[in-house]
């Protein structure tokens, strides 16, 4: 696979740099280092270390080291962790393409939830002060109002859907994380993170967007399935690096932060500007078309005021310079679907 670009993790680096330095010496163990999410972080605490020279000691766990290996040919995974861990950032889940397939629902439970509190246990037996918990804005269940959500909404996915169940998962995972937290012994910062765009976006499982890539790089016309109309937004990969570690190291214990763009357009109307940066056809649905069932709901926006207020957290990355972005890697890489 191509490697991250460097302008993106130089980026990361500079809006996060006061928080990369506070990280001077850390050991760290991170989880889900095989997937999107964890290729952006390994790279970007890699690029730091050495711009800035902190020193730092990365741990990385793996159900699958074959696949890590193959993302990460430079790197070289233990057996298992040794000695001791000054943070955490534990963003394991399952994988996409799992998801994409029809992964039995109650093995997903049982990795996102029961390996988020067997994570918490190591982290306990260990003394690891500081931890990230890397969830999902899909705690919150489907939404269908105009306003984006809060962290404070009293909403939750529906128990009796099956297909809300990483958000059962994550909403059980971030209890555990309560629950470790109030022992005392663990500053526990959870991550609520929504959608997202960049360079090694998969393309071509059931993400909106990447579909919409993979068929610009191939010359098709873009396509639109459904309406159309339900909202999402898209914070860029650098963005979501330089959040995730601000919240490690200068978020609130036991808090939850909305991690996401606000930005929230139709997404026929995120089709329509794919079309116009990649000069492809649009193909739109019928008005009359019925809306696929989706668990994140007609509207998937959330608020990040907690994040900026708190935080200083923003979004540098507009929606139509990640789009530009992401298309040039991808077709650098030579993609085709």
């Amino acid at each position: 696979m191509k490697p991250l670009p460097a302008e993106d993790l130089d980026a990361a680096v500079d809006l996060a740099e006061g928080c990369f330095r506070e990280l001077r010496g850390a050991r760290m163990f991170l989880t889900g280092c095989t997937g999107f999410f964890g290729a952006w972080l390994l790279e970007t605490f890699r690029r730091a270390d050495d711009r800035l020279s902190l020193m730092l000691d990365l741990t990385v766990l793996s159900r699958d080291p074959a696949a890590f290996v193959d993302r990460h040919p430079h790197l070289h995974p233990t057996d298992r962790p040794d000695g001791g861990f000054s943070h955490t950032i534990h963003g394991a889940t399952t994988n996409a393409r799992e998801t994409f397939a029809g992964e039995d629902p109650l093995r997903k439970f049982d990795t996102v939830a029961l390996g988020t509190r067997r994570v918490l246990e190591f982290c306990e037996s260990r003394g690891i002060g500081d931890m990230l918990f890397v969830g999902s804005g899909a705690v919150y269940g489907r939404r269908t109002g105009a306003e984006p959500i809060c962290e404070t909404d009293a909403v939750a996915p529906d128990p009796l859907d099956p297909g809300t169940t990483l958000g059962q998962a994550k909403r059980a995972a971030e209890h555990f994380c309560a629950v470790a937290g109030a022992r005392g012994r663990l500053r526990i910062k959870i991550a609520r993170c929504f959608s997202f765009v960049g360079p090694q976006l998969p393309l071509d499982i059931h993400y909106a967007i990447g579909n919409f890539l993979a068929d610009a790089l191939a010359g098709r016309p873009i396509t639109v399935t459904g309406t159309g109309l339900p909202v999402r937004s898209y914070l860029y990969m650098s963005d979501l690096v330089a959040w995730l570690v601000t919240i490690l190291v200068r978020g609130r214990s036991s808090t939850a932060y909305n991690v996401g763009s606000e930005d929230g357009r139709a997404l026929r109307e995120i089709a329509a500007l794919v079309a116009a940066l990649s000069r492809c056809p649009l193909s739109l649905p019928a008005a009359a078309a019925p809306a696929p069932s989706t668990s994140a709901g007609d509207r998937y926006v959330p608020s990040t005021g907690l994040a900026r207020a708190e935080l200083g957290l923003r979004e540098t990355v507009p929606l139509e310079e990640g789009l530009r972005k992401s298309l040039r890697y991808h077709a650098a890489e030579g993609h085709r679907r």
